[in-house]
């Protein structure tokens, strides 16, 4: 009966198998395509383009700034002049 020391292993050897089982994991694989493509695409835009519209419409409705003219003031004063 033999008995065989264990070899050490260095941290790169640990990282290298690491490396192999994640590349040999099925769900792992890299997308090469786009998701989104044509009609989707656009759809996503506009989708997008509408949320971000609306967030400004909500935030000039509570505390106007883009159009208020006497922005640094509050509405019951009025500007120095």
């Amino acid at each position: 009966m033999s008995t065989t020391s264990p070899r050490k292993q260095s941290a790169t050897s640990w990282a290298r198998k690491v490396a192999l089982g994640t590349y040999q994991d099925p769900y792992n694989k890299p997308e090469h395509e786009h998701t989104l493509k044509g009609r989707e695409l656009y759809l996503f835009v506009i989708f997008y383009t509408v949320c971000v519209g609306l967030i400004v419409l909500m935030f000039e409705l509570c505390m106007p700034v883009l159009f208020n003219p006497n922005y640094p003031y509050p509405p019951d004063e009025s500007p120095p002049k």
